[in-house]
């Protein structure tokens, strides 16, 4: 073997000037310097040199793709740095190609967008000896930093003023990220490579969680304002509410200094005078009575952060120099996110922590609200950089309203921390910008505990061409919402996602706007592609769609979204157009279905959706032609089965319901004409009624029943005391106990009989006599305040009003049982709260559990603070020696429409008038 040693010092003298860096890496060096000074043999330096390991001297190329790339700017495609890594091949040999392409987050907005910050993840930690990249024209910088999003330090910078010449940054450090800052559009770069060694392990790639697709009645949506009628928008089954901060902080008193001292209005708002203003509370106790869920969307920032200048009512909601990267900046925001749920979430909280103006009553826990959504469209670029949250920035205000980031603003700060069940919606971004949302997760795992700071993914998206609208097919809109879908189900498994923004304007010169085809006018077209919309986003598999908006802002104004309306505008009496009866008809036809799947149909431009009822008995196909032309196809066959019945339902203007009409069966198949508006056919076999209910305390948590109450039982009979069931047992899952039946009639009166079974057979042996808690003296203040109808109480929710409280509450404090509350039962509570004997059971009768039932829209949702609507009448002599089924509960249920419904058991401990059994 022959080497020369003056070669080894020129080759070690590249690698330092690479920089070998670490410490462990210069010791190496100094060995081989001493080695060579004393003339050891070459051969035993070549043995020393493979050693201590060929790496020291050889660094690999990484290999890197489009994936591992985080773009916060949102501009431009990042991976176009490296699609030519082939072409690229090995610049640190002097071994290279000229790459063509360039990455840029472009010119337009420059203002907003820059500077830009790309990261590139290599998936698990490097050590990276050095950067190359291919500076191709223009002249500008290019900075780098290494670490971690949650700590970056810079490593190099370069001045891009070189003409397609390769370029080298030593970095020499170990790192599992590259953060890139580029200043301004005139740093252009056609490819990088990186040089370095793994030293960290990859963690394996998550697999798809699969998603419940929603029934259609929680999934159809429409955007409105406190001030639009209930029975227009009760065409869908969800309201997205625009809220101003404003309304409920300060409105335009200017002399309102605001945090920390915040004087919150809610019912009548601070928008109110004599005899007018907004009341919140009674509208969504309004929305909830029927049946609506409302998501409010907390927009803008409040008028006295802003200084009472409207024009900056959409900036970030920051005082003059703080920091839109620090979550602490946000503690105003996030003070109104705890109050706001605090007021309208599930959970009660202590009446000191709420912050009201003076005419306010102190409520909380009213559970009239389960979502929130905290901003609308942060990413909105046309109000300026003020306006604009790149998506860290977001993300750090999210974490601020979500949980005080992570509980560290105080223990008033983010919606989680006054109700942990209320649901964060993010604030709707502009366009399906998914790219936002990957750089917002990447900051919450480096930033944050408490995993991705929403509950909800939220887009707006407008199918157009810039010119007038077009249809969501020829838009790719559920390819495109399946893109996203798709990112949830593997990387933010549970999170619901929501567009909820869509729609078209019906005047016929903005750029938004539907047009007219043939022989239907602008009216029926948007019509048509509103329910297609609504059709493709349930396809695509999201949770919530939400068309723009109820009403007209002004129909006859051209700009985009004033004529977007279902309806006219307000001093237009909020008349409907086609595409209110249209939204109305589908909306009620589809509301207990899901989406189940694609149809063929043999046409490739006739377009079948198949959704399917809870129980399986009812099918509805939503069937059109998918053209923008007018189509008309006659004939179009659907096998649709054994069916009693099929119906086909055509949305008609001034039908709110549609034109029905019966289709003849030949062979399981019917035959129908098909144009581009949607119609609905319905297939009825034997209707089902499908009860699923969960037992559980009633308290503010909606504690699940302890194990010790597993022998509990319950069976239906019909309205003449006939046994429609067996006995059924209760289901144990993860943390609850759980009962279903299936197969019921349909619109049939039934009674649900709950008792306790025992070993020994006796009533002494049942969680029901043993497991009694909660009863203490402050329940027999409660009791004596409600005797003499204290406005004390209006503190506690779930008492109602003092004066007439609910039939659940007064049974819980008659404690003995003789149907009036007085002194007397105080005074039994207090005896039983010390053991007094005599009072276990309560003398009088009373059991020791009232038992309520409610049908509730979920398994998961709680009446509560309300008092369930129907009670268990309790039969038997409560006594120890009784027989166990002798004792046993019984209510009756209205007659159930067709499907699922979902009816919750709620006990509740005599005499516990504060709800601290289970908790």
């Amino acid at each position: 073997m022959r080497i020369s040693i003056d070669r080894i010092s020129a080759h070690i003298s590249r690698m330092d000037s690479r920089g070998l860096g670490s410490a462990d890496n210069q010791q190496k060096m100094k060995k081989i310097n001493i080695i060579l000074s004393g003339k050891i043999s070459r051969l035993v330096l070549v043995l020393f040199l493979f050693v201590i390991g060929k790496e020291t001297f050889t660094q690999q190329k990484i290999n890197l793709d489009a994936s591992m790339f985080y773009n916060f700017s949102t501009k431009g495609d990042a991976s176009l740095w490296v699609d030519e890594q082939q072409l690229a091949n090995d610049p640190a040999s002097g071994n290279a190609g000229q790459p063509v392409t360039v990455f840029s987050p472009g010119w337009i907005n420059a203002d907003i967008y820059y500077p830009a910050m790309i990261v590139l993840d290599l998936g698990k930690a490097y050590s990276i000896s050095s950067l190359w990249l291919f500076d191709v024209n223009d002249s500008d910088s290019l900075h780098i930093f290494t670490g971690t999003p949650a700590s970056w330090v810079k490593k190099a910078g370069i001045l891009l003023n070189t003409y397609n010449s390769w370029r080298e940054l030593p970095i020499n450090t170990t790192s599992r990220f590259l953060m890139f800052r580029i200043p301004g559009p005139s740093t252009r770069v056609a490819e990088i490579v990186v040089y370095g060694t793994p030293v960290g392990q990859s963690s394996e790639p998550p697999l798809p969680v699969q998603h419940i697709s929603p029934l259609m009645q929680h999934f159809m949506g429409v955007n409105g304002f406190i001030n639009d009628p209930i029975d227009k928008l009760s065409c869908v089954g969800n309201v997205r509410e625009y809220h101003n901060w404003g309304w409920d902080e300060g409105n335009t008193t200017t002399d309102y200094r605001g945090y920390p001292n915040n004087q919150y209005a809610w019912n009548p708002s601070w928008v109110s005078g004599p005899g007018w203003g907004f009341y919140f509370d009674d509208f969504y106790t309004d929305l909830k009575s029927n049946k609506l869920i409302v998501s409010p969307d907390l927009q803008g920032a409040a008028p006295y952060i802003t200084g009472f200048d409207d024009s900056l009512t959409q900036h970030k909601p920051l005082s003059l120099g703080e920091n839109p990267l620090l979550p602490f900046s946000y503690i105003e925001h996030a003070d109104y996110m705890f109050q706001f749920a605090a007021r309208y979430g599930k959970t009660p909280v202590n009446a000191s922590l709420l912050k009201l103006k003076a005419d306010q009553q102190p409520k909380s826990g009213t559970s009239l609200i389960n979502y929130i959504e905290n901003w609308n469209e942060p990413d909105k670029w046309w109000f300026t950089r003020g306006g604009y949250f790149t998506p860290d920035e977001f993300a750090t205000m999210c974490s601020a309203d979500y949980d005080g980031h992570n509980g560290a603003l105080g223990a008033t700060k983010g919606m989680k921390v006054a109700d942990p069940q209320v649901k964060m919606v993010m604030g709707g971004l502009a366009s399906l910008n998914l790219e936002y949302v990957r750089c917002m997760k990447l900051w919450s795992d480096f930033n944050r505990q408490n995993g991705f700071p929403s509950d909800v993914l939220n887009f707006h998206h407008y199918s157009e061409n810039g010119t007038h609208g077009i249809s969501p097919e020829a838009d790719n809109l559920k390819l495109k919402l399946k893109t996203i879908v798709e990112y949830r189900n593997t990387f933010l498994p549970g999170k619901e996602i929501w567009l909820s923004e869509f729609g078209y304007d019906t005047q016929p010169e903005s750029v938004q706007a539907a047009v007219v085809i043939d022989t239907n006018d602008i009216y029926e077209v948007q019509g048509q592609w509103i329910m297609r919309s609504f059709l493709e986003a349930a396809a695509a598999g999201i949770d919530k769609a939400f068309v723009f908006m109820l009403r007209d802002a002004n129909a006859l104004d051209p700009n985009k979204y004033n004529s977007s309306g279902l309806t006219n505008e307000i001093w237009n009496g909020h008349q409907p157009k086609k595409s209110w009866f249209y939204v109305n008809t589908m909306s009620k036809q589809l509301e207990n279905t899901r989406f189940s799947s694609e149809i063929a149909t043999g046409n490739t431009e006739v377009n079948a959706y198949k959704f399917t009822s809870v129980t399986s008995d009812t099918i509805v196909y939503a069937v059109w032609c998918s053209t923008s032309n007018n189509t008309v196809v006659q004939n179009v066959e659907l096998n649709v089965g054994v069916s009693g019945s099929v119906k086909m339902i055509l949305p008609a203007n001034g039908q709110p319901l549609g034109i029905e009409s019966l289709l003849p069966i030949q062979s399981g198949k019917v035959r129908f004409r098909v144009t581009e508006r949607p119609v609905f056919i319905r297939t009825t076999g034997n209707k089902k009624v499908r009860v699923t209910g969960m037992l559980r305390f009633f308290n503010q948590n909606a504690t699940p029943l302890p194990q010790e109450a597993h022998d509990l039982k319950v069976q239906l009979f019909d309205s003449q005391n006939v046994a429609v069931t067996e006995v059924i047992s209760l289901e144990q899952t993860e943390n609850s106990f759980v009962f279903s039946v299936d197969s019921l009639a349909v619109e049939q009166i039934f009674k649900l009989r709950l008792w306790e079974s025992s070993q020994s057979g006796l009533l002494s042996d049942t969680w029901l006599w043993n497991s009694w808690t909660g009863v203490s003296a402050l329940d027999a203040l409660i009791i004596s305040y409600l005797v003499v109808e204290s406005p004390v109480l209006e503190q506690l929710p779930w008492i109602g009003e003092p004066t007439n409280p609910d039939f659940f509450i007064s049974q819980l404090a008659d404690v003995n049982n003789n149907g009036s509350l007085t002194a007397l039962d105080a005074l039994m509570v207090a005896y039983r709260s010390i053991g007094f004997p005599g009072m276990s059971p309560f003398p009088g009768g009373r059991h020791n559990y009232i038992i309520g039932g409610n049908f509730d829209n979920s398994l998961t949702e709680s009446v509560f603070p309300d008092s369930p609507e129907l009670i268990f009448t309790p039969f038997g002599n409560f006594s120890s020696e009784a027989p166990a089924t002798t004792i046993y509960y019984e209510t009756t249920f209205p007659a159930l429409s067709e499907g699922a419904h979902f009816f919750n058991i709620y006990f509740g401990v005599a005499g516990d008038m504060n709800l601290s059994a289970g908790l």
